[in-house]
């Protein structure tokens, strides 16, 4: 299929939908992104942004050896090592409707479109988040 993904917003929400389109080409679609031109650059160093981020975290857990890892939405390396060390992560959001609650979408997408919707908007965030851990943990 020829997918076409529109985004305008900050970094932070646009990631998602790099995500699901790189996860739309692994899977063999044609996929075209029409984001805002200021991201054009940092698309090219995120990669090498996050790369660094990633072993930072890695090479801090492999020093300290904690017993628990506190982390929030944006550090992926917990969630690796997590699988790793089962119990040993909490997960710790301030942001409002990161799981599926009934009657809303999920923050990303700050609308209720309705039941069906709103549990598909989880499922496209969660799905940007796996593929990302994937493509971190190569």
């Amino acid at each position: 299929m020829k997918i076409v993904l529109i985004y305008v917003g900050t970094r932070g929400d646009m990631e998602p939908f790099i995500a699901l389109g790189e996860m739309l080409k692994e899977n063999g679609h044609d996929v075209t992104c029409a984001f805002p031109e200021q991201f054009r650059k940092l698309a090219l160093k995120q990669k090498e942004a996050n790369l660094e981020l990633l072993f930072r975290q890695r090479e801090l857990i492999d020093g300290v050896q904690p017993d628990r890892v506190i982390y929030n939405g944006k550090a992926v390396y917990p969630v690796i090592w997590g699988l790793q060390n089962k119990g040993k992560t909490i997960f710790v959001s301030p942001v409002p409707y990161v799981h599926y609650v009934k009657g809303h979408s999920h923050v990303a997408f700050n609308n209720d479109f309705g039941g069906p919707v709103n549990k598909l908007t989880f499922s496209l965030a969660y799905s940007g988040m796996v593929t990302t851990v994937r493509l971190s943990n190569k």
